[in-house]
């Protein structure tokens, strides 16, 4: 009876506990993320992290854009030493709009938060598994309750990370601009563990 009564009560003030962190006391609880209740709404939110996959990807995207640029030269002037055609140089030019389209997104949306976010606070609640698994182990994503002008709000943010950078009931400073959010000195988080 001991034992499933700890499960629904705080181990720290005995009050019943329904989510990652006590609501009278503060404490964590130890309830898993995908297990607690969900005492506030879900706000979408666009992750502005740039990550160096992203780097890599916009600049193999930048590589066959110039490629496909040269490809479409050789065969709009008719050059005899070029042996392609018109179908190639879409295919080129087509791939390369495509990385380039997914690692400039990321980019962007960095910049538009660093231009114009503003810096909030936001509350440390959990983890999460993502679906993009990163050497077979599944990334992760932090859920953070944020204060809105509507009231409070959880964010499920996006750390394209296998680790857990951030202690459950802390608080972190996030800068936003409109539905997205970039987790300010990310970095830094990692050295201060």
């Amino acid at each position: 009876m001991n034992r499933k009564k700890s499960k629904y009560t705080c181990a720290n003030c005995g009050a019943p506990i329904k989510s990652e962190i006590c609501e009278y006391c503060s404490s964590p609880t130890g309830i898993e993320t995908k297990n607690a209740v969900m005492d506030y709404p879900i706000m979408n939110c666009k992750s502005a992290s740039v990550t160096h996959a992203m780097k890599f990807t916009f600049f193999i995207g930048l590589i066959f854009f110039i490629s496909g640029l040269f490809i479409s030269y050789l065969w709009y002037t008719g050059n005899p030493e070029y042996t392609g055609g018109l179908l190639e140089c879409i295919f080129c030019l087509g791939i390369s709009s495509l990385f380039l389209f997914i690692g400039l997104v990321p980019m962007i949306r960095s910049l538009l938060v660093k231009l114009f976010g503003k810096e909030i606070e936001a509350k440390v609640y959990g983890y999460l598994n993502d679906s993009i698994y990163i050497n077979e182990v599944p990334a992760q994503i932090v859920k953070l309750l944020v204060t809105t002008k509507q009231g409070p709000k959880f964010i499920l943010y996006q750390l394209n990370d296998i680790n857990k950078p951030f202690k459950i009931n802390s608080k972190i400073k996030i800068k936003v601009f409109r539905n997205i959010f970039q987790v300010k000195d990310f970095e830094n988080y990692y050295f201060e563990q």
